[in-house]
């Protein structure tokens, strides 16, 4: 795996950063590591980093929309119309999908055991709307879950997937039987990117308010009695450290993390491009 060229410069910004806002997760054995995308070249990278936003380094080019296994080994990722997996180290690249001209594949979910990848499909076309379905990690049994649909993310006993549909969240079992809305958001309001904690119990996810002007917060749901709770205000796509204490997010072109709490704000990168997606997982 070869080093990242502006790793340096992200670290001296660190360093400011840890003095105007602290610096939680260093040396903090659960830290994990973090995949994300990186629009600093062209096309988009899929890089690493330690859950501190240190040992940045880039995995493999032209690709977007990681999703690093549970295990912090495999990375699942989109490039055109098809989902790839590919080793940390940038090794074993293997095409999950095989789909033809017209469509782009998008979002792909590894399920907590590895073995499944969920993932968004869509048409090519103007507005076109993803589906989700499920392929199995080596190629094999790709099905339509659900039309309509973005954004899957499994639970952590991969017995229930959270997606965004319109403007709310919703779970439904990876059979395609028990679809729940579990935000049921009313006009102005509509959430996205939903990110299962170590529980089957609750998600953070981002919720958008265009009245009276736009901002995205990042909100825990609590699936057992809907209680939502806002974390921090300016943020998006959330991802959840593999303890649950952590979560992941971008604003503004960067990755940050914070306590689910809404406590130790850290900025982990200073990118030129901008970044984005970032999948937490544990470190091998």
């Amino acid at each position: 795996m070869k080093s990242f060229g502006r790793t340096t410069f992200i670290l001296v910004g660190l360093a400011a950063v840890a003095v105007l806002i602290g610096c939680g997760g260093t040396g903090n054995n659960n830290e994990g590591r973090i995949a994300f995308q990186t629009a600093a070249m062209s096309p988009d990278d899929i890089l690493m980093m330690n859950g501190n936003g240190t040992d940045i380094q880039t995995v493999i080019s032209d690709a977007k929309n990681p999703s690093l296994r549970r295990d912090g080994r495999v990375i699942a990722f989109a490039r055109g119309t098809d989902i790839y997996t590919v080793r940390t180290d940038g090794t074993s690249l293997f095409k999950v999908t095989n789909h033809g001209v017209g469509v782009e594949a998008l979002s792909p979910a590894f399920s907590s055991g590895g073995d499944r990848i969920a993932y968004a499909l869509k048409a090519t076309a103007p507005e076109a709307i993803p589906d989700i379905r499920i392929v199995n990690s080596d190629g094999t049994g790709d099905a339509l879950l659900l039309a309509n649909a973005d954004k899957p993310s499994w639970s952590p006993d991969s017995t229930m997937i959270a997606f965004a549909r319109g403007s709310d969240i919703y779970t439904i079992h990876p059979d395609g039987t028990n679809l729940v809305n579990q935000t049921n958001n009313g006009v102005g309001v509509t959430a996205r990117s939903p990110s299962f904690g170590p529980s089957n119990t609750e998600l953070a996810y981002a919720e958008e308010v265009v009245v009276p002007s736009p901002v995205s917060s990042i909100r825990l749901l609590n699936l057992v009695n809907g209680d939502k709770t806002n974390v921090i205000s300016n943020g998006s796509q959330p991802s959840y450290r593999p303890d649950g204490n952590r979560i992941a997010f971008v604003r503004t072109g960067d990755i940050y993390s914070i306590n689910r709490s809404g406590t130790d704000l850290v900025q982990l990168t200073s990118s030129v491009g901008d970044d984005s997606h970032p999948s937490w997982a544990n470190k091998p």
